[in-house]
């Protein structure tokens, strides 16, 4: 066993999973602005709703921080936090870096089941509100 507690143990969870997490967002920031979407007054849109789930997913981290123990992971967590701030920046602003990633899928129904599983993450936001 790690040590720690729960918030620890979440926190590995999120880390772990980050990597594809960050894939996700620069996958739909690409979408946003790609020539699939014909009116450009939805790229605006597009973009800040995924800039919403950016936003729901530091104020977890944030809250997560709270409950944590193992300070090593609050440092992670910290930095992980500073990542998405910068990919949201990036994504909403600059996003044509991310065209650079053969890896991004260009799919619409890949495109739609990211959607469908943000909207499954963050149907409770402050998740971690009652640390």
């Amino acid at each position: 066993m790690r040590g720690g507690n729960e918030f620890d143990d979440e926190a590995r969870r999120i880390l772990e999973n980050d990597k594809e997490l960050h894939k996700m967002y620069k996958t739909l920031y690409k979408y946003a602005f790609s020539s699939r979407i014909s009116d450009r007054n939805a790229t605006g849109a597009y973009c800040a709703e995924i800039d919403e789930y950016i936003d729901k997913e530091i104020q977890n981290r944030k809250n997560l921080i709270k409950g944590m123990t193992d300070e090593t992971l609050k440092q992670e967590i910290k930095n992980s936090i500073t990542e998405l701030e910068r990919l949201q920046f990036v994504g909403s602003n600059s996003p044509s870096i991310f065209h650079n990633y053969k890896n991004l899928s260009t799919n619409e129904s890949v495109i739609m089941g990211y959607y469908e599983i943000f909207k499954r993450m963050y149907r409770k936001p402050n998740k971690y509100k009652n640390t």
